[in-house]
Parts: structure tokens; sequence; C-alpha cells
């Protein structure tokens, strides 16, 4: 904030001694500095400064004045968007204003959009533009198409991810079970093969058992179990044995447990997915191509169903479908018939943009029998 000037200084003191005058005589602390700037003549800056040192003098009084138990009780302060609106309008009555309205009373009315639309609604009642509301516009299939093939991607990149992370904890449990393995195949290892089960099977339980299972298979230490009773099995390994697990071959061990119950949860994360993706068609199957429709008919659909489902030529299919049909199976008897049902529902659609053309058939070709 700029430093007053002297000249500035005095008439501000000046201003706030007016304006208190006029409080003491019975105006509102609003009243009195608008009424005392105004007749000073003071700019905008000036009069915020009357208004904060006002207020401070104000507080200051009152807390060296009242009563203990009256310092909490409120007292009028001077607001400044009260005094800035009378002293400064934001919008003004103006010369020109006036001189326009002597020459023509609805000149106000033109000027001001507000006040035009309250006498046009008083004097005029509009019809509505229509009758009814129009219809939605039907959204075009190709974009539909788009929105659901990218959403579909969306859910498979999210499956892919996941079956990713999946593979990579896999690698990690199998390096834990190298690193294991090559603990045990040491001349002199720290701690013996049966001691390390007891603990590893205290701690992790029935998981244990199957990643000691694996170390044994990798490292060929089946030798070392022999006429020794299972240690995973032994009433002592449900003991609660105290070791140190960040030191080989423990470290290894919650390593590799670690791993494994990443893999389930991704296993879950990746079968969830893939369940929607499938729920996802089944919801879309107007937008989408016919192929993964049919996957996720398969996915959801019960062998048993599937085997009392009717015959291809026996559904309600066209007749075209049909004869593609019955001409792909006499002459290509090999080719799967879901295969089969694919390229006769493509082929014999009345759609050509589903008629496209694919590559041949790789399969064996046999000798159609008469």
């Amino acid at each position: 904030m700029n430093a007053l000037s002297k000249e500035a200084e005095q008439q501000a003191l000046t201003t706030l001694e007016k304006a208190i005058e006029l409080v003491n005589g019975g105006e509102t602390p609003d009243a009195a500095i608008t009424k005392a700037a105004n007749e000073a003549k003071l700019p905008a800056p000036l009069v915020q400064r009357i208004i904060e040192a006002y207020n401070t003098s104000r507080t200051l009084k009152h807390l060296k004045s009242a009563a203990p138990a009256e310092r909490g009780a409120s007292f009028p302060i001077a607001r400044s968007e009260n005094i800035f609106e009378a002293l400064f309008p934001s919008n003004p009555e103006t010369a020109t204003k006036a001189a326009a309205y002597e020459l023509h009373p609805s000149y106000l009315l033109n000027a001001l959009p507000n006040g035009l639309m309250k006498v046009a609604e008083q004097h005029f009642d509009l019809p509505p533009m229509v009758d009814t509301p129009p219809a939605a516009y039907a959204p075009d299939p190709a974009d539909v198409a788009k929105r659901v093939l990218d959403e579909r991607n969306k859910l498979l990149v999210l499956h892919k991810q996941a079956c990713d992370a999946y593979r990579e904890m896999s690698f990690n449990l199998l390096s834990e079970i190298d690193k294991a393995a090559a603990y045990f195949r040491q001349t002199q290892p720290h701690d013996a093969l049966d001691m390390v089960e007891k603990r590893a099977y205290s701690r992790y339980g029935d998981m244990a058992v199957n990643f000691m299972d694996m170390v044994v298979q990798a490292g060929g230490l089946a030798d070392r179990r022999i006429n020794v009773k299972r240690a995973a099995a032994d009433e002592l390994g449900r003991q609660d044995y105290v070791f140190d697990d960040t030191k080989a071959p423990y470290d290894n061990i919650a390593g590799a447990m670690f791993c494994t119950q990443q893999m389930l949860r991704l296993r879950k994360e990746a079968a969830a997915i893939i369940s929607t993706v499938h729920e996802h068609a089944i919801a879309h199957m107007d937008s989408l191509p016919e192929p993964q429709v049919l996957d996720a008919l398969d996915f959801f659909m019960p062998k048993e169903a599937k085997k009392d489902m009717p015959g291809f030529l026996e559904q309600d299919r066209p007749a075209k479908v049909k004869e593609v049909y019955s001409a792909l199976k006499r002459e290509n008897p090999g080719m799967p018939a879901e295969m089969k049902a694919r390229i006769a529902a493509r082929r014999g659609s009345s759609n050509p943009r589903k008629r496209k053309e694919g590559p041949p058939y790789k399969g064996k070709l046999v000798k159609a029998e008469d």
C-alpha cells in the first residue's frame, strides 16, 4: 500500500473526525462515512482507508470500555460494499440518460433489456414455438459402434495388464525356487532341509508345502527325504518357529509366498475382467462383430445347454445361410462346425459389409463321399 502524502493524510483525518461526529449524533457508520466522504470528494482508495481506520478504532474502543462480560457482544461497523455502492454506483444516473428520458420516456426500457422483457411479458402472451418437443435424433450406428469398441478395447487393455503382471510374478516365483534350490545344493548348507521345511510350514502353512515340493524337484533333493518322515506333515511343523526371514533361504521362501499371493489376486482380477468383456459384448451385440458376440455366448453358455441346442440347419436362419453351410459341410468335412457356422452367416448375410471374404481354409483336403 502506497504511503499517503501529508495533504491526503490530513484530508482523511478530517473526514474521519467528521464521520465520528455524525455517528455520535445518531447516524449509522455507513451513512456517516458516506456523507463525510461525499462532501470531501475523496477518491476510492482514501475512502477504503477511512473505513479501515474507523472499524479499527471502534473495535479498540469497545474492547477497552466494555465490561468483561460484554466484550463478546456485537456492535455496528462500517461496510465497505454499502459505502462504495452509495459513493460510486455500479449503474450511475448520467446526464445523457436524463436528457434522453426527457425526449422519450421509453428510452430507459430500450436501454435495459431486463425492463424491456418485463414490459413484453405484461403486454404479450407469446405462443409456444412447437406443439410438442422434437424427438431425439437417432444415434449414428457408426458412432455407437466406435464407442462400444473403444469400451471393449479399454477392458482388454486391463485384462492384458493383469495377465502381464501375473506372468511377471510367475517368473519371480520360479526365480525364488531356483535360488532356494541352489542354497540346498551347496556342499554344506547352513540349515538342513527338514528344519527349513518345518519353519516354512509353521509360518506359511500349506502354501509352503507346495513351494518346498517345487524346490526339491528343481534341486534334485529327493534323496534327502529317503527314510525321513515328511517334515511338513510332522507335528513339529505346526510349532511356532522363530527365524530370520531376511537371510537365505528364508528370504526366498518369503518372496515366493508374496508372489503366490499376488498371482492368486491377479488371476481373480483377470477372470473378472474377461467376464466383464463378455458381458459387455452381450449387452452391445448389435454393435460388435459376430465372432466377438459368439465368443461371449460360448463363455456363458454351459456345455449341457450347447448339447441340447438344435443343429445349425434346424435353426431359424435364412435359406441362403443354410445353403452355404450345407456346401461347406459337403466340401470340407474336416472343418470345425463353429467355423462353418461363422462363414455361412457371413456369406449368406444381406449386409454387404458382412460378406467380406476371409483367408482360405487351411485344413486338410479330403475327398467327399458320394
